[in-house]
């Protein structure tokens, strides 16, 4: 193991979901509708491949960001998480406005998930939160999980 200066844990923003009705799915599903979901699973582990934020000042004078998030997956759950304000890439930070763009993202990645869910006669539920996190690769640990997973499991009642 090494040792290092550096934090373990960083402020971000993580979001956590899960699908709905997999237990039923794992024992009882015919063979290819669970290849199909499983596919789903395969699809979004394959985009962990880290997060990745880069801006750069427009001709018009606008500024474009391009965010990807770091993404993890086990069993039926996922894991998407942000940066806190990243400093180097807006001109005058504020987080309302990072807060935006990371909710902006998540929705999109959510949507796309939860439409191809409901393909396969599944629903999501998740929760959103910001702390401390250590997210890196398939490490994924801190109190910014713990909220997420706990919104999910106690306040988000519905899909």
């Amino acid at each position: 193991m090494r040792e290092t200066d550096e934090s373990a844990f960083w402020d971000r923003y993580t979001l956590f979901f899960d699908f709905l009705g997999t237990s039923q799915a794992a024992t009882g599903w015919p063979s290819e509708r669970l290849h199909q979901f499983v596919g789903l699973l395969t699809s979004l582990a394959q985009l962990r491949a880290g997060q990745d934020i880069s801006g750069a000042a427009q001709v018009d004078g606008s500024y474009r960001l391009s965010v990807t998030p770091e993404i993890t997956t086990f069993s039926d759950n996922v894991v998407v998480s942000y940066p806190g304000v990243p400093d180097d890439l807006l001109p005058n930070p504020l987080d309302g406005l990072w807060a935006g763009i990371v909710c902006e993202d998540a929705i999109r990645i959510l949507s796309g998930v939860a439409e191809m869910a409901l393909r396969l006669g599944l629903l999501l539920r998740g929760g959103l939160a910001y702390g401390q996190l250590h997210h890196d690769g398939n490490v994924v640990f801190g109190a910014a999980m713990v909220e997420a997973y706990e919104l999910e499991r106690c306040r988000a009642l519905f899909p």
